[in-house]
């Protein structure tokens, strides 16, 4: 009965087993347990995110996995997983390396035990047979779980912190929660209280908020300490370095020795300074107060600036003065003076209303000679308005008559029909832009119209330039492609449909059932590209030539296709005539026949359809096949190849001793596999089938050397 291995690898012999060996299997063994027990060994984790295997060989020693103690050690630059065997067995690993990343210790296929990218500590771990577990215990270094129990301080039991509730810490002092610890916040529990010693700097600095809920009055002190019972005393400044809250309604703020300035909290409305008090700015000069009841002052040494888009004034404005500096002042109501004196230029936007305007002490009907009641308006001078216009308003006429021997100025006229010839149109810059003489309209300028519609012919003598032009509501680029489609449409010889697609503007060419040519009446050739050189020519009877920059480049013939050539490749009842010696793809359905040999390119392959690379040539000749080859139908392949077909006579003499190490091959079970052998194996056999060591070893010598 052969030995037997632990989870260790220590060898267990069986009765008569290792006969003259066993003091060396025991030694063995003994240093086995040794490493198992206090082994240690330091491995390299360091690189890139990577598996290191821990592994160990029944009856060896010097593996790294069987040792006690395991030091991972080195710089990692990525995440590190290390496998050990699923065999039972504990360690002590102590994880030694640098960089931020994480280390898995496990059963290849399990999930182990991990140490965090900030965790360098030592662990005590068992692997069960499936998979490595953490025993919890040793602590070192790193960062420890406790899971939510509570760990004790005192001997009696009864004071300890717990966080068995998640993100809150309890701290128990003589068998009570005292304490409380959460986000951002300590809680001191009901019956427990936090005690101030007093603070001797004379300058408090809160960077929260100081709160006292106690009603107790603050004693102010001399040294500037800050009082816990209740109450607030600072003799000194206080600096606080956020938010001073008052949080009582109607709350008062008092200022100076005697509190004769309060500032009151107006619940819900804001604050209110107390009687005639003023609110001052820079100096007593500046300030706002009420000084009697209803009335609020703003007072300036000098003036008061309002620096707004808009100033909204709901009541009456009484002005004691004038008003001075303005560049506009609007009005949307009405401005009721009885003298209104401007100096200026007056620019009114709407309408001016008055019973009479005079200018230079003239009626304004008297300057530009207008008759009161009369159907027309008639005037020896130029009529100066707005829309006619004017600045008065608009004058339209209706069918009434406007007649004037001089010129009508002014932004728009509107009259219901205008009689004009021999005269022109225009503005005051050009006066002629646009002349009407015997029904011929002239224009000097462009025409700038939102819409022109022309109910008769127009004739255009220069260029008609235009965004988009359609023809009965059809764009002319799709008119011209619509027609030239149905011209192409109605030419087709018998048999042949051609149909013309709007959607892309092509034309697609269909052969009917019973139709198989198409009749070309082309005399010489088809011209292909930009220029004349490359074409499809049609000359010589059953020849069509292919050109391509002005060279033949392809012909086809009576059984024939390619370049011109006097070499021929043999296609059975076709063939193919060559212009080159290099051809990219030849393909038939007969065997083609050589005179000359095949010569394959460099790096060149030669196959079937199914394996293209089956026998790879490299540029030096080297032979490479993808499939084991088979030479007179023997397989030559590892384990296959019969003992018929090998040719040891002209192999290189082993010149020297045979050593254990040593390889012979060997039919293992007589039909069975090729394998190879040791030849210490060979001794080990004929040892355990002779009584004598020494004859054994002599025999097989014998058998294996002759």
């Amino acid at each position: 009965m052969a030995s037997t291995y632990t989870d260790i690898g220590t060898e267990l012999m069986t009765t008569g087993e290792n006969a003259g060996t066993w003091g060396a299997t025991t030694n063995t063994n003994i240093q086995i347990l040794e490493e198992a027990i206090r082994g240690y060994v330091a491995v390299s984790i360091a690189g890139s995110a990577d598996t290191t295997a821990l592994t160990y060989t029944d009856g060896s020693t010097g593996d790294s996995a069987r040792n006690a103690v395991i030091a991972l050690t080195g710089t990692m630059t990525g995440n590190q997983v290390v496998t050990v065997t699923a065999k039972e067995k504990w360690w002590i690993v102590d994880n030694q390396t640098s960089g931020a990343y994480t280390v898995q210790f496990m059963v290849s296929g399990q999930t182990g035990v991990t140490w965090g990218t900030s965790d360098k500590g030592t662990k005590i771990l068992y692997c069960n047979g499936t998979d490595v577990v953490d025993t919890n215990i040793g602590g070192g270094v790193g960062a420890q779980d406790l899971n939510g129990e509570e760990f004790i301080l005192d001997a009696d039991a009864d004071t300890s912190i717990t966080a068995d509730t998640d993100d809150q810490i309890d701290i128990k002092i003589a068998g009570a929660d005292d304490f409380q610890f959460t986000a951002n916040t300590f809680t001191a529990q009901a019956g427990s209280t936090i005690a101030a010693q007093a603070l001797t700097a004379t300058t408090v600095t809160a960077s929260g908020i100081v709160k006292t809920d106690d009603t107790t009055e603050a004693t102010s002190t001399t040294d500037g300490s800050l009082q816990t019972d209740g109450g607030l005393s600072v003799a000194k400044d206080a600096v606080l370095g956020d938010d001073l809250k008052l949080l009582s309604d109607s709350a008062v703020l008092s200022f100076g020795a005697d509190s004769d300035t309060t500032l009151t909290h107006t619940d819900g409305t804001g604050l209110t300074l107390n009687s005639t008090n003023k609110l001052l700015f820079r100096d007593t000069g500046l300030y706002i107060n009420s000084s009697t009841d209803g009335q609020l002052d703003l007072v300036a040494d000098t003036e008061i600036q309002i620096a707004a888009t808009t100033i909204d004034i709901n009541g009456a404005v009484a002005l004691n003065g004038a008003i001075t500096g303005a560049t506009d002042i609007t009005l949307s109501g009405e401005l009721d003076a009885a003298t209104l004196d401007i100096s200026g230029n007056a620019d009114i936007d709407g309408t001016l209303e008055a019973d009479a305007i005079t200018i230079n002490g003239t009626a304004i009907g008297s300057i530009y000679g207008v008759v009161a009641g009369s159907s027309s308006i008639v005037t020896t001078g130029a009529l100066d308005s707005g829309s006619i216009t004017s600045g008065f308003g608009t004058i339209d006429t209706g069918s009434s008559t406007i007649t004037t021997t001089g010129l009508i100025t002014g932004g728009s006229l509107d009259i219901d029909n205008v009689l004009i010839n021999g005269t022109t149109i225009g503005h005051t810059d050009d006066t002629d832009l646009m002349t009407v003489a015997d029904g011929v309209l002239t224009i000097a300028g462009e025409l700038d119209a939102t819409t022109l519609d022309i109910s008769g012919n127009a004739d255009i003598d220069g260029t008609l330039e235009a965004d988009a032009i359609t023809v009965d509501g059809t764009t002319l680029a799709e008119y011209i492609a619509d027609t030239a489609g149905a011209m192409v449409s109605s030419n087709t010889e018998t048999g042949i449909t051609v149909t013309y697609q709007d959607g892309d503007n092509t034309i697609d060419f269909a052969l009917a059932a019973a139709q198989t040519t198409i009749t070309s009446l082309l005399a010489t050739d088809i011209k292909i590209g930009e220029d004349d050189e490359t074409k499809i020519d049609f000359e010589t009877a059953d020849e069509i030539h292919f050109y391509a920059a002005n060279t033949e480049q392809v012909y086809v013939g009576d059984n024939i296709f390619g370049p011109q050539s006097d070499s021929d490749v043999d296609l059975g009842s076709s063939s193919v005539r060559w212009k080159d010696a290099y051809v990219d793809t030849v393909t038939s359905t007969s065997t083609i026949t050589t005179g000359a040999g095949v010569v394959i390119a460099d790096a060149g392959n030669i196959g079937s359809a199914s394996d293209t690379d089956a026998i790879a040539i490299a540029s030096n000749g080297v032979v490479t096949f993808s499939q084991t080859p088979v030479l007179s139908g023997a397989s030559i392949s590892a384990g296959t190849a019969p003992l018929t077909a090998l040719d040891i006579d002209g192999a290189t003499d082993i010149g020297e001793a045979i050593v254990d190490a040593d390889l012979f091959i060997v039919d293992n079970g007589a039909g069975g596999t090729n394998r190879k052998v040791a030849a210490s194996r060979i001794v080990t056999y004929i040892d355990a089938n002779s009584s004598a060591a020494s004859v054994g070893k002599a025999i097989a010598m014998a058998i294996v050397f002759g």
